[in-house]
C-alpha cells in the first residue's frame, strides 16, 4: 500500500518540506531506506546516516539542511514511538498481503491439482475401456473358434465348480498379448 506524504503528515500531525504527493511504501531505518521508503531522525548521533540515506522523504523534529529529500516536520519528538508502531501496521499490512497472495496461489494449485487428477482419471478410464474392448474381442473370437456356446467369467462368484479343460484364460492371455500393442 502506497501513502501520499501528505497523508503520513496528517498522520503524524507534522508539515510537509518538499513534495507532498511523493509516493511512500513502506517505512525503514536511515541505513537501510531505499527510493520508496521513509525514515526518521530525532538524534543528532545519526547525522551521518542521514547524508548517505537513500529514503525518498524524512519524518524529523526540525528541518534538517544536510538532507535534500522531502520532510515532514513534527513538534513532538517522541512521536518516533507512534512512527515504529505506524510501520509495524504497515508491515503486518504487507504480511496480510503476502499471506493473500499464498492462499491465491494455494487454490489455484489446488485447482490444478484437481483438474489433472480428473483428467488422469478420465483417462485411465478410457485406457481401461479400450483393454476391455480388446479384451472382449478375443474372447468372442476364441469362442466362435471353439464353438463354445456359453462363456463365464471366472471370477465371478456364481461359479461353483469348473473343469480345467473349459477354463480358456490361458488361451485369452495368449490371444491378448498377440494384440497388444
Amino acid at each position: 500500500m502506497e501513502l501520499e506524504l501528505s497523508d503520513i503528515a496528517g498522520i503524524v500531525k507534522g508539515r510537509i518540506i518538499g513534495n507532498e504527493h511523493l509516493l511512500i511504501a513502506g517505512i525503514n531505518s536511515l541505513d537501510k531506506a531505499s527510493d520508496g521508503d521513509i525514515s526518521f531522525f530525532f538524534d543528532s548521533r545519526y547525522k551521518d546516516f542521514v547524508k548517505d540515506t537513500r529514503a525518498s522523504a524524512l519524518i524529523v523534529s526540525e528541518p534538517v539542511e544536510l538532507y535534500k529529500g522531502s520532510q515532514v516536520v513534527v513538534s513532538d519528538p517522541d512521536l518516533q514511538k507512534e512512527i515504529e508502531k505506524q510501520s509495524l501496521m504497515l508491515s503486518s499490512e504487507a504480511k496480510e498481503n503476502k499471506q493473500n497472495e499464498y492462499d491465491r496461489k494455494n487454490r489455484e494449485i489446488g485447482y490444478l491439482s484437481q483438474d489433472l487428477s480428473e483428467d488422469a482419471q478420465t483417462a485411465q478410464q478410457n485406457a481401461n475401456q479400450k483393454m476391455l474392448r480388446q479384451l472382449y474381442s478375443v474372447i468372442q473370437s476364441l469362442a466362435k473358434l471353439q464353438a463354445f456356446d456359453l462363456v463365464m467369467e471366472k471370477s465371478n462368484s456364481s461359479i461353483i465348480y469348473t473343469s480345467d479343460a473349459i477354463d480358456i484364460t490361458d488361451q485369452v492371455i495368449k490371444e491378448l498379448n498377440k494384440v497388444k500393442p
